[in-house]
C-alpha cells in the first residue's frame, strides 16, 4: 500500500518537489493529519516523467485506508486492478436473474399450458418444514420404543420382538417416501451422468438428457401396496385396542392372555405403536396429495390455469398442492424418456410397456429446481431432451399401430429427433402468477470412457 501511495504522490508532484522531497510524507488516509513515511522506491516500478503526467486529484480525507488504497491503483499497478475487477464482475455475474415472468399480461395461454411442470414453489417451502416435522415424531416414536421393550417372560419376549418388527417395517416404509424428499442423491448422480449426444443424419444432436437419467422409477402399484400394509397394521392395532379395553371392563375370561396384558407394559407399547402408525398416515396422506397430481382438464378441453379457473373441487379445503402437470399426456411421455434414457434389459417394446407401468417422483425435480442455477438446467432438460432407447444406443421414434397400440421404433433417414417439450414453471400462489426460469444449460463434468459402436456411426440411416 505505501509502494502505491508513493507512486500515485509521485504522478501527482512535479519534478521539483519529486527530487527534492524523495522521503516526504502523505497524511494519512483517515485525514487526521498524521505524517506516514514512504520506502524507497523498488527498482521493478518505472517512473514515468512527471512533466507528461496529468496530476490525479487526491482522494476524499473522509476515505478509509481500504478505498485510499483502491483510489491509489494506476495503470502501472495492473495486477491489483485486475484482481479487483475480476472481483467485481464475478460478483455482478451472480447476480444475474435467473427467473422471469413468463407474460406480461399476467394470464398464460392454454397452448403454453398444454405440456407443463408447475411448481407452487411457497407452499413446497412449507411442504419441506411439516414434512421435517412430522419425520422428527416418527423417528422418535421409533426410539422410544425401542425402550420400552422387556423379557421378563416369553409372552413379553414374543410381544416386543413382533412389536419391534412391525415398527421397523413401517419405519423403513416411511423412509422409502421420506428419502424422496432429499435431492442430494438426485444432484450427486446428475453431475455423475453423462448427457446421451449422438449423430443423425450426419449432424450432431445434443441430447441433454442426464437429468432425467438421474430420476428415480418405481414399479406402479406402490400406492395400492402401502395402502394395504398400513390398513392391515391400522386393523390389528384396532384389533388390539378390542382386546385390552375388554380386560379392562372384566370380559377376559375367553382371551387366552396373561393375567397383567392390560397392565402397564403391552397397553404402554401398543399406544407408542398407535402414535407412529398415525403419524405416518397422516405424513403419507400429504405426501400423495401435495407430489403425485396431474390436473384435470377444465371443461375436459383447456388445461387447467389458475388464473382463470376455479379451484378443482378435490383442493377446496387445503388449497393447490405442491406441484402438478398440466395434462396426463405430458405426465406419461415424462415416464417413458425416462424409462428409456435408463439401463434395463429388453427391447423398445418392453421399454414402452414399461413405462406404462412406472411411477416416477416429481418431488425430486421440484425440490432441486428451488436453487435457481439448477432450475435453469432441468427447464432446459425438459424442453430439449430427446427419446433415446439406451439399450440400443439410438434416438427412437413413437409409432402407433392401425388398432392404435403405441409403440416404439429407431428413427430413419430423414426424421429429426423427437424433443419432449414440457415446460417448466413456477406458481407463486399470493400473487397467482407463472414465472419460469431462464434456459440455461452446461455439459456435465464426468464422460464415458467408451461408446458403443452404433453411437458412433454416421451414416444416414442410422441415427444414433
Amino acid at each position: 500500500v505505501r509502494e502505491l501511495r508513493r507512486e500515485w504522490w509521485c504522478a501527482a508532484c512535479d519534478r521539483r518537489c519529486s527530487e527534492a522531497r524523495p522521503a516526504d510524507a502523505l497524511p494519512d488516509a483517515t485525514g487526521q493529519g498524521s505524517l506516514v513515511p514512504f520506502l524507497p522506491l523498488p527498482s521493478f516500478v518505472e517512473r514515468q516523467p512527471t512533466a507528461e503526467a496529468l496530476p490525479e486529484p487526491a482522494p476524499p480525507r473522509h476515505r478509509g485506508a481500504a478505498t485510499v488504497a483502491l483510489a491509489a491503483i494506476t495503470p502501472r499497478s495492473g495486477g491489483a486492478a485486475s484482481i479487483m475487477g475480476s472481483s467485481a464482475t464475478a460478483e455482478s455475474a451472480r447476480s444475474v436473474r435467473r427467473v422471469r415472468h413468463v407474460t406480461t399480461s399476467g394470464e398464460l395461454d392454454g397452448p403454453y399450458l398444454n405440456r407443463a411442470f408447475v411448481v407452487n414453489f411457497r407452499r413446497l417451502m412449507e411442504l419441506q418444514k411439516l414434512f421435517a416435522v412430522l419425520h422428527e415424531l416418527i423417528r422418535s416414536t421409533a426410539i422410544a420404543a425401542l425402550t420400552l421393550v422387556a423379557a421378563s417372560n416369553k409372552f413379553q419376549l414374543a410381544y416386543s420382538v413382533v412389536f419391534v418388527a412391525i415398527l421397523m417395517l413401517l419405519y423403513a416404509f416411511h423412509a422409502a417416501h421420506y428419502d424422496t424428499m432429499d435431492v442430494g442423491d438426485y444432484r450427486h448422480i446428475s453431475n455423475l451422468l453423462e448427457d446421451d449426444d449422438g449423430e443423425c443424419n450426419g449432424r450432431r444432436i445434443q441430447n441433454p438428457n442426464r437429468f432425467l437419467k438421474a430420476l428415480a422409477l418405481s414399479r406402479r402399484g406402490r400406492r395400492r401396496r402401502a395402502t394395504t400394509i398400513i390398513v392391515g397394521f391400522a386393523a390389528s392395532c384396532v384389533l388390539m385396542w378390542v382386546v385390552v379395553t375388554m380386560m379392562w371392563l372384566g370380559n377376559d375370561s375367553l382371551l387366552p392372555l396373561p393375567e397383567d396384558f392390560a397392565i402397564d407394559f403391552y397397553p404402554t407399547l401398543l399406544l407408542v405403536g398407535t402414535l407412529m402408525l398415525g403419524f405416518i398416515i397422516v405424513f403419507d396422506w400429504i405426501y400423495w396429495r401435495e407430489t403425485q397430481c396431474v390436473m384435470p382438464m377444465h371443461d375436459g378441453r383447456a388445461p387447467y390455469n389458475p388464473q382463470r379457473h376455479p379451484v378443482p373441487r378435490r383442493y377446496l379445503w387445503f388449497g393447490l398442492p405442491s406441484m402438478w402437470f398440466t395434462s396426463q399426456e405430458a405426465y406419461d411421455d415424462l415416464r417413458l424418456w425416462i424409462t428409456c434414457a435408463q439401463k434395463r434389459k429388453g427391447s423398445t417394446d418392453v421399454c414402452q410397456q414399461r413405462a406404462l407401468k412406472s411411477k416416477i417422483f416429481p418431488e425430486e425435480m421440484a425440490i432441486f429446481a428451488l436453487d435457481t442455477e439448477a432450475g435453469c438446467q432441468l427447464r432446459n432438460s425438459l424442453l430439449r431432451s430427446k427419446l433415446y432407447g439406451v439399450n440400443s444406443g439410438k434416438f427412437l421414434v413413437q409409432t402407433r399401430s392401425g388398432n392404435g397400440v403405441a409403440g416404439l421404433r429407431s428413427i430413419g433417414k430423414g426424421e429429426n429427433p423427437v424433443e419432449l417439450q414440457v415446460h417448466l414453471l413456477f406458481f407463486d400462489n399470493q400473487t397467482c402468477e407463472y414465472m419460469e426460469p431462464e434456459e440455461g444449460y452446461h455439459s456435465g463434468q464426468v464422460h464415458l470412457l467408451q461408446r458403443q459402436a452404433s453411437m458412433l456411426s454416421s451414416r444416414p440411416e442410422d441415427c444414433a
